[in-house]
């Protein structure tokens, strides 16, 4: 619970700093390497063919994590890897979700600020109750929408929707497969701090 207090005051604050910057706004230079980091809150909900409905404790509301670093191909292009995580814990059971993909980042009206992006790369799952162990692998889609909001020459406050799907893979339970056709999907929502 601490986690997803701390994930929200995160979120909201970087929102209303961007909020009374967003008027001297200039159009945003983007040049060379760039990295992001940011936080939010994220719904996310698993499956699998073969298994039983998942407890409310795997799935749901938890705080979320990005990580997103890479080059300027144009303008209008980024390139470069990003990481999203999210995680849960109630009931004594702890759950997190995770994907590393490639992705691109695309400013359709450049200079503008608005972004949308696409990416695929690996994905994982786990979750503990303190007896059990289950995991899963597999890949997973991630897509979604942004806007840089510009404090600096080169640095942004960047709220951004991502929306991760997948088809994991098989379903283990203290490494022993109990399932196949495991899925997830969630969505987050966000802010990161992006230097350009």
């Amino acid at each position: 619970m601490l986690y997803l207090r701390r994930s929200v005051a995160t979120a909201a604050a970087l929102l209303c700093v961007s909020a009374s910057v967003a008027p001297a706004q200039r159009p945003q230079t983007r040049e060379g390497f760039w990295i992001s980091l940011g936080t939010g809150l994220g719904v996310a909900t698993f499956g699998c063919k073969g298994c039983s409905s998942f407890a409310s404790e795997l799935k749901g509301i938890g705080p979320t994590a990005h990580l997103r670093l890479g080059g300027t191909f144009s303008e209008k292009v980024l390139i470069g890897l990003e990481v999203n995580a999210w995680t849960k814990s109630a009931s004594g059971v702890k759950s997190a979700a995770g994907v590393l993909t490639s992705v691109f980042w695309i400013y359709p009206r450049a200079p503008e600020r608005f972004f949308f992006k696409i990416g695929l790369g690996p994905a994982a799952y786990r979750s503990d109750d303190g007896t059990d162990t289950y995991t899963s692998l597999g890949y997973s889609l991630i897509g979604g929408v942004g806007w840089d909001h510009r404090i600096g020459r080169t640095v942004s406050i960047s709220p951004v929707i991502n929306v991760t799907w997948g088809g994991i893979g098989d379903y283990r339970r203290n490494r022993v497969q109990v399932a196949n056709a495991f899925r997830q999907a969630w969505i987050e929502f966000g802010a990161g701090l992006t230097f350009h």
